[in-house]
């Protein structure tokens, strides 16, 4: 889902996990952002777009340490930076996760094909991609070329 600044990818991806998290059985899900920093500061705890701002009193704990989200369902959610390869989510059996700037990602073929690969493949095996556009290489082109993913362009002017 690329769109630019202000466009409300973050708040997208945000409702797009909790709506599949609250709607399916209890399981393990994954936030990965350029950097655990990112995934944390942005797609978790950010103000108005971030996770805890969209589940609410869904949200049992929230351990910013370990970048573990509990929910009052029994899910839990994992984050990771993909600079680094995103190691802390291999070996889970994830649900799905979100994917966040993976046009920033530095060591996206390590991320991608290495951890988040193996990782999503409890159903419903979803993952929603979003970031800024930065030129077509890297994960965004590898997703976009790909027939059997659709995706969703997003503008500034239809978040006033």
């Amino acid at each position: 889902m690329p769109g630019g600044r202000g466009s409300g990818k973050t708040r997208t991806g945000a409702e797009t996990l909790a709506r599949w998290i609250l709607d399916g059985e209890p399981g393990d899900w994954a936030i990965v952002a350029p950097t655990y920093g990112a995934a944390r500061n942005i797609c978790v705890e950010g103000k108005r777009s971030g996770l805890l701002a969209v589940l609410g009193p869904q949200v049992e704990t929230w351990n910013r340490s370990i970048g573990e989200l509990r929910l009052v369902n029994g899910s839990a959610i994992h984050i990771d930076g993909a600079d680094d390869g995103a190691p802390r989510i291999q070996g889970w059996n994830l649900r799905g996760a979100w994917c966040d700037e993976v046009g920033l990602w530095r060591r996206w073929e390590e991320a991608w094909f290495e951890s988040l690969k193996y990782a999503v493949r409890m159903p419903p095996a979803k993952v929603v991609c979003t970031g800024t556009p930065k030129g077509k290489r890297g994960l965004p082109l590898a997703l976009i070329e790909d027939e059997s993913v659709p995706v969703t362009r997003l503008r500034t002017s239809d978040n006033i």
